[in-house]
């Protein structure tokens, strides 16, 4: 074999290989436009890489975000003068020992003070200031849930206001009020009512909070919308903590509170 033949046989060979490996690239790579990976790519060390910090851009990125989110609701909240008024059946009732209450927060009412609508309003606090008031009817109400729910069922038919121990001096220095509560007959506690008709919330911006064991809060949302003054503003959504989502309540107070703040 020449010389020359060689030499053309080793060029077609080395060019055969180049638009192999040019062929098995292009098979192997994301569209170009979108940066994902193609679908026979292993992700798992792509993810691995970004939890150890290796894509530092994303990871910047990311952070970033989730802080200006969290100025942004602070700044949203630092601008108004809060309170945040609750009604606990745990602050309502005779006061007990731990060994006494039903003290299961995660699967059901607690008596426990503050109870779980209480804890709910402590996270609201925590996060975006303000000051606690508790509403406290005058008379007890019983610790047994049956007896208790007996008595809200009778004041709900007789459209009740019951008396409250005391009441917000200064309503009119606050102008957003947060406003909590459990759900009882599918409503909210007539001393709710009470508060709402023996202050002023004319104006007021008023977001609506609850603990529940089942059903929903839409009902009582309707009843405290009938109650104040049609110049306050209720803001959507409210927030209502289920038996079975309580044990993530932290987590989702705060996913609603940065919600509000974006109003």
């Amino acid at each position: 074999m020449t010389k020359t033949k060689t030499l053309v046989i080793s060029l077609l060979i080395a060019m055969q290989i180049l638009v192999a490996a040019g062929c098995s690239e292009s098979q192997n790579s994301g569209p170009a436009d979108t940066g994902r990976p193609a679908d026979n790519t292993d992700t798992s060390e792509a993810l691995n890489d970004t939890e150890n910090g290796s894509t530092a851009g994303e990871q910047t990125t990311e952070g970033q975000e989730e802080h200006r989110s969290e100025t942004e609701t602070a700044a949203d909240f630092s601008e108004k003068r809060i309170l945040i008024a609750y009604f606990s059946w745990a602050e309502n009732t005779t006061p007990q020992s731990p060994d006494d209450a039903d003290i299961d927060a995660l699967t059901s009412a607690s008596l426990i003070s503050p109870g779980n609508t209480g804890h709910i309003a402590q996270l609201i606090q925590d996060s975006v200031g303000g000051e606690l008031f508790p509403i406290m009817a005058a008379q007890p109400y019983p610790d047994d849930l049956n007896q208790c729910a007996a008595r809200a069922g009778e004041e709900l038919a007789a459209d009740a206001r019951p008396e409250l121990t005391g009441s917000v001096g200064n309503i009119e220095e606050y102008d957003m009020i947060f406003l909590g509560y459990p759900i009882w007959n599918n409503t909210c506690p007539m001393a709710v009512l009470t508060f709402i008709e023996q202050h002023d919330l004319t104006d007021k911006t008023i977001a609506l909070f609850s603990a529940f064991g089942g059903g929903g809060i839409e009902q009582s949302i309707s009843d405290i919308k009938a109650t104040i003054p049609d110049e306050s503003k209720v803001l959507e959504p409210a927030f209502g903590a289920s038996r079975g989502s309580f044990a993530n309540v932290k987590a989702n107070t705060e996913a609603w509170l940065a919600e509000l703040s974006a109003k």
